[in-house]
């Protein structure tokens, strides 16, 4: 064992002296009649705030100096195990000492301190309280972030605990979540605590941690990771600080901190808002840890009391329940049965009889569990539920009950917030809700937030346009959004700059960008184009468009300013938008279940999740993207119907489905109260998933189809079928409704079982359309048809397709036509009849149709027939064929750049080229004009009849796209184009082999013909050809070779064979055909038919 001095020779330590604010600039000095030890350092101290302790008294006078030693301890055998230290004096304040544990130490700011009293004597212990302390406590402390204070030295509880942390550190594998087990102990209990004194070197102390005891001294437990040791011969402040508390200067240092640290406040995501929670937990322990009870009840600290581990535990437990029978002599017979072996004297017995009456006159923050009865909990349960019953006790109103809901939003405890927060007594209001609601939101915790829309939060009133866009704020730097938005942010930052705004606002070091709702807007607009159009803008100043128009152009900035503290017009969908751009399908699901217009939402999403696919990185996050299925919510909600079609039977005639909502509703009323649903507003109830679409189509096709093309107001008044369009859904298009709808439409006002020959004949003879050959909508009146629509009109349903169609017009009958006699009648059927068959879209693309087919033949006819050389040419079928390639041209830049959408022509172009038919479009109009400009010269004429047959090839290819809409052709059509891409890399394993093979049989058969035009043909054609059967043997077996080296032969004619490897040249002919004709070709069958499984 090192003595004193050798201590002090060969170890480090550090001695600083703290000072008051007001003498911080000065060098403090020693106390009258103390030599000063050579290796104290001075400094001033810092600016710490003024601590409350003693009771709560401020401190009035100026502070002396505070010593204190701080050092690294090395446990010696133990692992090459290390753990701080610091020797203070007992009247140090608790601020002070909090402030160092954090700045100096390090420390991350607790969420929650857990300080263990106990037996601190060795005890036997039960197996479930050792499980409990090895499991529960370390998991508690693990997934709350939790300060432990212990008496620190090995034996009783506290080398229990650091025996559960050894067991944690060595299992665990993540080296982010530290367990902090903080040991304060008073310096005299300490063995060896002569090594701990001040040394001339800063090198960590080794130290001893044994078993061995000397009376009541014991060792450090070795796996602490910091000791607060408290030296009395510290003490050097004035006379009222040193007698503040009676009783043990390390206990009231230990309450004192503790109450220090319960009134300081942290936040979840560094809001500042909730008070650190400390939780004392008895476990076992002896009559003098009554009084550490009591002084801790006084400062209204909540304590958990472990029933069945032993000693006062027990005590206080059994007397819990009968409070009134706290006297002298149950105390006494207590006392006796929990420690026999004991010595009690009366006066003992008295005071610790008043200590229990106090104590338990304190039963609400006081909570007792017994894990060996009721062993289903988990500890971090028990403790939070010991919060929330010291805070229930005292109060009713939600403000006291934050701090604990804040708690279980941090844990993630919902359990907990339903059965102990939520459970009637408290009457929440939705301002209550507002912080925890943002921390639920930004932590991903979908859960809480349907329990706080259930308890009252109101969504309209709480999404202002200024908590929006902090949520966007509030983005992951890691994930692909905020790599989105950061780009927009730059690029308006670099726009402003250019433009002569001024240099741009630089963030601070070290914050995160100021992303704005504009920045948001424009990251849509990639994604929706026009269906996100007048996103986040103040559209009160829309009547200032045209005059701001050519401002906002100039700044760069949004078209209207937007009001951060309005609330949201779209509360749900806003919400629903942030979930689905950070990937959050159930938080997602949710948002989608209680707003609006949710087939609409639902086609949105699938196309922003499909576009960011392409954009994401991380493998596992776009399957997930692309896995999503809000393709299927567009379908079938999760709903639970009310006999809608008996309650259309009935004369409902208003197209409304009945569902019963689990929850408190939308817009107020009772808990499940049935709830009747506007079309386009798609509520559901969790846990049954019939098809509302299905079920609405079956009700009523007229309302279902209404509820695809009527202009969703959330969504800049696009449509169903244009969003779903937009984002290629094949799954909502095979939808039997949609379906039918795209039928009725493609037919018009004709049958849908129209052969199409007959079709074909009043094509070519127009007069058949006025007989019976093809069967049209009968002409019904007004009233009837509009009858089952007058429900629609509140919902902005498609009045130009319902209500101003030019058939119902023509319908409406008028006094004129009543009078103008027979022909009067006959004139309207004649012209109905008429637009309604050339009005037809099925009749459009039949003559669409034929036309091609005559322009493939125009085209056939020109170069086969009549392309004419310059002078003489182009003949007028040639010129027919150039306009008719003009008005193909003026087709596609009208597809192109003269669309709806409000964006700049390169968005439009970058649109336009994203179909594949456009960029074969593109293809064959560009190939068009290379080979008119070549054959217009006589040098270059064949050039140009090349490149147009080229061209022709490419015109006859788009047929594909045309018959792709045809019932049989059309999935052949698909399957062939998803073929073509197996093709590609069969292609490649085949030019890897045909190469080899063609190579070294031309080296071998051919090595001295220099001639480029023969090498390719031996090397790539021949091979080829030998794969389909065409092997030429009089080239290859030397005994059916006949060449002659005649040298009168012409230069162009093949070179004879070597023969010198002929036998090398057939094993090589039989392995490529084995390889290829076997090997490949089966692999490509093989590649085939799982394409088409």
């Amino acid at each position: 064992m090192l003595s004193s001095r050798d201590a002090k020779q060969s170890l480090g330590l550090k001695s600083v002296r703290w000072k008051s604010a007001s003498t911080q600039d000065k060098l403090d000095a020693p106390a009258p009649g103390e030599k000063e030890p050579a290796s104290t350092v001075r400094r001033p101290c810092p600016k710490y705030p003024s601590a409350v302790y003693a009771g709560g008294k401020k401190e009035a006078e100026g502070w002396r100096d505070w010593h204190y030693h701080q050092g690294e301890i090395d446990f010696i055998g133990s692992g090459k195990k290390h753990a701080k230290f610091l020797r203070v004096p007992s009247t140090l304040p608790p601020s002070i000492l909090f402030e160092f544990m954090v700045s100096e130490w390090h420390l991350p700011t607790p969420n929650l301190v857990i300080s263990l009293v106990g037996e601190e004597r060795n005890f036997p212990m039960k197996p479930w309280l050792r499980n409990i302390l090895r499991k529960g406590l370390v998991k508690a402390m693990q997934s709350t972030g939790a300060w432990i204070f212990t008496s620190a030295l090995r034996v009783g509880l506290a080398r229990h605990v650091g025996q559960a942390v050894r067991d944690h550190s060595l299992a665990s594998t993540s080296t982010k979540v530290r367990v902090i087990t903080i040991g304060i102990v008073s310096l005299p209990r300490v063995l060896h605590k002569e090594v701990l004194d001040n040394s001339q070197n800063e090198n960590p102390i080794p130290y001893k941690s044994d078993d061995n005891s000397q009376g009541t001294l014991y060792s450090l437990d070795s796996n602490h990771s910091h000791f607060i040791l408290v030296d009395p011969l510290l003490d050097r402040g004035p006379a009222s600080a040193r007698a503040a508390g009676h009783g043990d200067p390390t206990t009231r240092l230990r309450l004192l901190l503790e109450k220090h640290i319960s009134e300081q406040r942290t936040g979840y995501g560094g809001k500042g808002s909730i008070e650190i929670p400390v939780l004392c937990l008895l476990v076992n322990g002896g009559p003098c840890a009554l009084e550490q009870i009591f002084q801790a009840v006084e400062n209204s600290a909540p304590w958990l009391i472990l029933a069945g581990s032993g000693g006062m535990a027990d005590i206080i437990a059994a007397l819990m329940s009968q409070p009134h029978l706290i006297v002298p002599q149950v105390t006494e017979k207590h006392f006796k049965e929990k420690f026999p072996t004991a010595n009690f004297s009366w006066e003992d017995i008295l005071h610790w009889t008043e200590l229990l009456q106090a104590i338990t006159a304190q039963q609400h923050l006081l909570t007792v569990h017994d894990f060996e009865q009721d062993g289903s909990e988990e500890l971090d349960t028990v403790i939070l539920k010991a919060l929330v019953k010291a805070c229930k006790s005292h109060s009713q109103e939600a403000q006291e009950y934050l701090d604990e809901l804040k708690l279980a939003v941090a844990w993630n405890r919902i359990d907990i917030a339903k059965s102990e927060i939520f459970s009637g007594d408290v009457e929440w209001k939705s301002s209550d809700l507002e912080e925890v609601m943002m921390d639920a939101l930004v932590n991903d915790k979908p859960e809480f937030v349907r329990l706080f829309v259930d308890n009252g939060a109101s969504v309209p009133d709480f999404l202002t346009y200024g908590r929006l866009q902090e949520l966007y704020r509030a983005v992951p730097q890691k994930s692909l959004l905020f790599h989105l938005l950061l780009r927009k942010h730059e690029e308006s930052k670099l726009t402003l700059a250019g433009l002569g705004c001024g240099q741009p606002g630089k963030e601070p070091l070290g914050e995160p960008p100021s992303f704005s709702l504009h920045d948001v807007a424009r990251v849509l607009k990639d994604f929706l184009h026009d269906a996100c159009r007048g996103f986040y803008q103040d559209n009160r100043l829309a009547s200032c468009r045209r005059a701001d128009k050519v401002t906002t152009k100039r700044l760069g900035g949004p078209k209207w300013a937007l009001d951060l503290t309005r609330r949201s017009t779209a509360p749900w969908r806003d919400l629903f938008l942030w979930a689905v751009l950070q990937n959050r399908h159930e938080m997602a699901n949710y948002f989608w279940t209680m707003g609006q217009e949710g087939v609409a939402a639902a086609l949105a999403a699938c196309k922003i999740l499909k576009e960011m696919s392409h954009l994401e990185t991380e493998a596992e996050v776009a399957r997930s993207m692309k896995e999503a299925n809000y393709e299927h919510l567009a379908l079938g909600p999760e709903a639970h119907l009310l006999g809608a079609r008996e309650r259309l039977k009935e004369g409902i005639q208003e197209p409304v489905c009945y569902i019963r909502v689990c929850g408190r509703a939308q817009r107020g009323g009772d808990w499940g109260t049935w709830r009747r649903v506007q079309p386009g507003q798609l509520c559901v109830a969790w846990g049954v998933k019939p098809k509302l679409f299905s079920e609405c189509y079956n009700n009523s096709e007229d309302r279902a189809f209404a509820l695809l093309v009527r202009k969703n107001q959330d969504w800049s008044k696009t449509t169903c079928l244009h969003l779903a369009t937009e984002a290629d859904t094949k799954s909502f298009f095979a939808h039997d409704g949609v379906q039918a709808f795209l039928t009725k439409i493609w037919w018009g006002d004709m049958a849908t079982g129209t052969p199409i020959l007959r079709l074909i004949c009043a094509f070519c003879c127009p007069l058949l359309i006025y007989t019976n050959l093809i069967t049209f909508s009968e002409e019904l009146p007004l009233r009837s048809r509009l009858e089952p629509f007058r429900e629609l009109d509140s919902l902005d349903t498609e009045k130009l397709l319902l209500f101003s169609s030019p058939s119902i017009r023509r319908d409406e009958p008028s006094e004129g036509r009543r009078a103008g006699g027979a022909w009067a009648e006959a004139s309207p059927f004649l012209l109905s009849r008429w637009k309604k068959f050339w009005g037809a879209p099925v009749t459009v693309f039949l003559g669409n149709m034929v036309m091609y087919f005559a322009f493939l033949f125009l085209f056939t006819y020109v170069l086969l027939v009549d392309f004419q050389p310059p002078p003489g040419g182009p003949s007028g079928p040639e010129v027919a064929l150039y306009f008719w390639v003009f008005t193909l041209v003026l087709e596609e830049v009208r597809q192109g750049f003269f669309t709806d959408e409000d964006s700049n022509l390169l968005k439009k172009f970058k649109v336009y080229v994203e179909d594949n038919w456009n960029k074969c479009d593109m293809v064959a109009i560009f190939l068009f004009i290379v080979g008119v400009t070549c054959r217009m010269l006589s040098s270059t004429f064949e050039a140009g009849r090349t490149v147009l047959a080229m061209d022709f090839m490419v015109f006859a290819l788009r047929l594909i796209h045309i018959f792709a809409i045809h019932k049989q052709l059309g999935p052949k059509i698909i399957i062939v184009g998803r073929m073509m891409k197996d093709v590609f890399f069969f292609l490649f394993f085949l030019t890897v082999w045909l190469i080899a093979y063609g190579v070294t049989t031309q080296a071998l058969l051919h090595p001295r013909d220099s001639r480029l035009e023969w090498i390719f043909r031996r090397v790539l054609y021949r091979p080829y050809l030998q794969m389909f059967g065409q092997i030429p043997l009089d080239e290859i077996d030397e005994a059916r070779v006949n060449c002659s080296t005649h040298p009168l032969l012409l230069e162009n004619s093949p070179s004879c064979p070597n023969l010198y490897a002929n036998w090398l040249v057939i094993l090589l002919l039989v392995t490529f055909l084995l390889v290829t004709n076997v090997l490949l070709m089966n692999l490509l069958i093989a590649m085939f038919r799982e394409r088409l499984a």
